[in-house]
């Protein structure tokens, strides 16, 4: 029995023997080769029959198998007869194609997980390794975190005027606890919802006016026990706000002895 692949071409040999004594070799003879694919049915091989050597090897036959000869896994049963001659039957075994692999396969780095580690590809159609980059992109100071110092940011669209970016500082993770707004000058038309605690600033005007002359409508009150005075001097309590210019042409008056409703 020969074993070999599904559809492929294959030459097979076979012997044709004398009906008359059974034992020599028949020559000369025109084959007629049936085939049972898997055990169903027959039909006529449609490979080409021919004899090896009639001198030589006497009775010695083959016929080249067709890719359709050989389509079907499974036996491939041989039905041979042909004139004067002894029938000759046998069965050849058809089996999975073996796959092919390139001559270099081998050299292929695939581990357990079947991935492959590439050392260099020589086929780089359909796609490029060049990335392009702005010319200025080096002077970008990028960290190991990927963070930019932005020394200015340029453009017009922005949350605020154009050329200015708008910050959300509830929206600022671990801001400390400390805003540095040096140099930060606030618009005279963006108004300032809230204050929380005591804010430490030099009131050069308010409301409009400069700080010196008495703001229509407005008051300032500063109730508490003074640590001391003068003649022309008196000292507020200890937690009142030292903001310069903030008393200035406001009235003071007292109200416990020895200067019970003076004022000044």
């Amino acid at each position: 029995m020969a074993t070999y692949p599904q559809s492929v071409t294959y030459t097979r040999t076979f012997v044709l023997v004398q009906s008359l004594d059974h034992i020599a070799g028949l020559t000369g003879a025109t084959p007629t080769v049936r085939l049972t694919k898997a055990g169903v049915g027959t039909s006529i091989a449609g490979g080409v029959v021919s004899e090896v050597d009639a001198a030589f090897a006497p009775g010695l036959y083959k016929i080249a198998l067709t890719t359709t000869d050989t389509n079907t896994i499974g036996d491939l049963a041989f039905a041979i007869t042909a004139t004067n001659a002894d029938p000759n039957n046998f069965v050849d075994q058809i089996v999975t194609a073996t796959p092919s692999f390139p001559t270099n396969f081998s050299s292929l780095a695939i581990d357990g997980t079947g991935r492959v580690t590439v050392g260099s590809n020589a086929d780089k159609s359909g796609y490029s390794l060049a990335q392009a980059f702005p010319t200025n992109f080096a002077s970008l100071a990028i960290d190991a975190s990927g963070r930019m110092d932005l020394g200015k940011v340029l453009g017009t669209a922005s949350a605020g005027a154009a050329g200015y970016m708008g910050l959300d500082w509830a929206a600022i993770r671990a801001a400390t606890s400390t805003v540095n707004l040096s140099g930060t000058t606030i618009s005279t038309t963006q108004a300032v919802a809230s204050v929380s605690g005591t804010v430490a600033a030099n009131a050069t005007q308010w409301g409009g006016a400069a700080v010196g002359s008495v703001v229509p409508g407005s008051e300032f009150t500063r109730a508490g026990t003074a640590q001391g005075g003068g003649a022309s001097t008196i000292t507020l309590d200890a937690g009142a706000p030292s903001v310069n210019n903030l008393y200035q042409n406001r009235w003071c008056r007292s109200c416990r002895e020895p200067a019970r409703g003076s004022r000044r």
